[in-house]
């Protein structure tokens, strides 16, 4: 099934890029090597997570939610789709809070591992005992971004601008409900399916 070879892929790439990937012949296969330009070559999706990170945190923000970075990715597939070149990105399906795919969160822990992103356990402020992480990008990692986004196609460059744009700014419930309200079969699990009626 599409899963099952999603999985392996995933597998495959993991163990390419730690240099655990064994040939027939006993040998390991390497991890891909730079591009001409010296950025390490990174899958689409990875590239994607980078370039959304450095258009956000580019614009002065402490960092960036869990809960921002899996609505924003959606956002970005679905607004820029195949001229975009994204439309098969993830597999999103509905879930607790809306459209969601694991994966989203194995592409921050592999770039977390390579250095290029941390994340923080942060307590609300309004509800003590709730917690969050924020993400944000190293040094390393910022410069990384930037360079990865400058070589992205334009129309996806645009494509992330204008959903940072529209969507950057709004509170956790806000862009719940405002995706939600876009793509309502996406709801269709939510614990927060109540904010469509406010």
């Amino acid at each position: 099934s599409r899963v099952l070879l999603d999985q392996l892929f995933d597998g495959l790439q993991a163990k390419v890029f730690t240099g655990n990937l064994v040939a027939g012949d006993g040998k390991k296969l390497l991890p891909p090597s730079p591009s001409k330009s010296g950025i390490p070559r990174f899958p689409r999706r990875q590239q994607v997570v980078l370039a959304l990170l450095n258009e956000q945190l580019g614009r002065g923000r402490n960092g960036v939610t869990k809960t921002q970075m899996m609505k924003h990715t959606f956002l970005i597939q679905k607004r820029g789709g195949r001229k975009a070149g994204v439309n098969r990105l993830y597999q999103f399906h509905p879930y607790h809070y809306g459209p969601f795919d694991k994966k989203v969160y194995a592409d921050l822990e592999t770039l977390s591992k390579k250095g290029l992103i941390q994340t923080e356990k942060r307590t609300k402020i309004s509800k003590p005992g709730d917690e969050f992480t924020l993400i944000r990008l190293t040094s390393e990692g910022a410069e990384v971004a930037s360079r990865v986004t400058a070589q992205l196609d334009p129309k996806l460059r645009e494509t992330i601008k204008s959903i940072v744009t529209e969507f950057g700014r709004l509170t956790h419930d806000q862009l719940l409900k405002r995706v939600y309200q876009l793509y309502p079969k996406y709801a269709s699990k939510s614990v927060k399916r109540t904010l469509l009626r406010k």
